[in-house]
């Protein structure tokens, strides 16, 4: 690991200091509804960027609870990596493609009618998709 340059407490991002990483995606026309933050849990190197719509119901007790991201940390001691990158990029782009299509599913139901029915029925549509996306990602990390 290399400091940045005259700030030697200082890394690079995803290193294997890095903890975790979260990029927020907030949507211009229906941000309450749509937006999305992309969260790792634990060192990105070792973990799925998953995801999360903003407006998620429930999230799953291992994300909260610190289990799925000492699994990912357990694994980066060992320098042990869940699969390849190539996989990892493949089921990356597979839950980011259901958590698209939902999106774009549940942006026609708010353009057609903005309503609170129709916010009920675009926020159920990211759930689903968030909890679809959970599947694919849970039986990686134990």
């Amino acid at each position: 690991v290399t400091a940045i340059p005259g700030y030697p407490e200082a890394y690079g991002t995803c290193e294997n200091r890095t903890v975790s990483g979260a990029t927020f995606s907030i949507d211009r026309e229906f941000p309450a509804d749509l937006s999305t933050v992309y969260a790792a849990v634990g060192n990105p190197d070792y973990t799925f960027f998953i995801p999360i719509p903003l407006t998620v119901n429930k999230i799953p007790d291992v994300l909260l609870n610190q289990k799925f991201s000492e699994c990912v940390y357990k694994n980066l001691a060992a320098g042990k990596k869940i699969m390849t990158d190539e996989k990892r990029n493949e089921i990356e782009n597979r839950i980011n493609k259901i958590h698209r299509t939902a999106r774009e599913k549940a942006r026609k139901i708010l353009q057609n009618c903005f309503s609170d029915t129709a916010r009920i029925e675009a926020r159920k549509i990211m759930n689903d998709a968030f909890n679809e996306n959970w599947k694919i990602i849970s039986q990686y990390v134990k």
